[in-house]
């Protein structure tokens, strides 16, 4: 588990575990900010978040170059 490595969990509305949680960050020898430093370094590169918001982009638009491409060919289908 990721957070075993890089961070701390505590479920949502339970106080004990958000405490034990701040506890144990509180408690870390850095090696856990390191983990997670790295993480973000390797994971999360400007290169690999500009990739996946072009493909996302183009996920959203394809359907709309879908419907534009039909539009014309319906276009060329109409007698005038």
């Amino acid at each position: 588990m990721l957070l075993d490595v890089a961070g701390f969990y505590a479920p949502l509305g339970n106080a004990p575990a958000l405490g034990a949680a701040i506890r144990q960050a509180l408690a870390d020898d850095g090696s856990r900010a390191q983990a997670a430093h790295e993480r973000i370094v390797n994971n999360f590169t400007i290169a690999h978040r500009e990739r996946l918001l072009i493909a996302e982009v183009g996920r959203l638009l394809q359907p709309r170059r879908d419907q534009t491409r039909a539009g014309e060919e319906l276009g060329r289908a109409r007698p005038r």
